[in-house]
């Protein structure tokens, strides 16, 4: 289908006013997109690459195909890679029925995980009243920490290490309560 965006529409948002959903976990309304959980992916005629749509500005005579069999697989691999580094506690997280990788596993169909499970061993913060850190659950899509730093401005939350020794944590890799968390609650409103 063809159409016309304005200079600097991502794809994503492109797709949304054709009404085609492209799965994504690390977009939100609130912040800049920065294409963290590689699930939007599309394909661009005539370049072998796949660009997330999240943060991809549309090209002007550019044709994309946001479904087939193959993106279907990178996507559903993707989550499949997400699951398994993910305990496997839906039934007594209390985000269960509201949680976007739970919906977005369901609707991929995914019932096992051909992955060895390697969940982080790795403590609850539990050292303020009113928040509540479990780094096992973290998928990484950061959004927690853009909000802390880009529009709370508060950079109580941050990456720590590289590779698959990436964290969320808070500031310095000590407790909240030892950070400057302020408990505005914006991280866990858009996790």
């Amino acid at each position: 289908t063809a159409m016309e965006v304005a200079k600097g529409t991502r794809i994503l948002d492109a797709a949304k006013k054709l009404g085609i959903n492209i799965p994504a976990l690390c977009t939100h309304p609130d912040l800049e997109p920065w294409a963290a959980c590689g699930l939007c992916v599309v394909k661009m005629e005539g370049s072998p690459k796949l660009p997330r749509a999240c943060a991809t500005e549309v090209m002007e005579g550019a044709k994309y195909t946001t479904h087939d069999p193959e993106l279907n697989q990178v996507r559903r691999t993707t989550i499949e890679m997400m699951l398994a580094n993910h305990p496997n506690e839906c039934l007594t997280c209390g985000r269960s029925g509201s949680c976007e990788l739970q919906t977005t596993a369901a609707n991929f169909g995914i019932r096992e995980i051909p992955f060895h499970t390697r969940v982080p061993d790795l403590p609850r913060d539990e050292s303020t009243p009113s928040l509540i850190l479990d780094p096992r659950k973290c998928i990484g899509c950061g959004r927690c920490v853009l909000v802390c730093q880009q529009i709370q401005d508060v950079w109580a939350l941050e990456f720590l290490n590289r590779g698959d020794e990436t964290r969320m944590m808070p500031a310095g890799g000590a407790l909240l309560n030892e950070s400057p968390c302020i408990k505005c609650g914006q991280c866990s409103a858009h996790c």
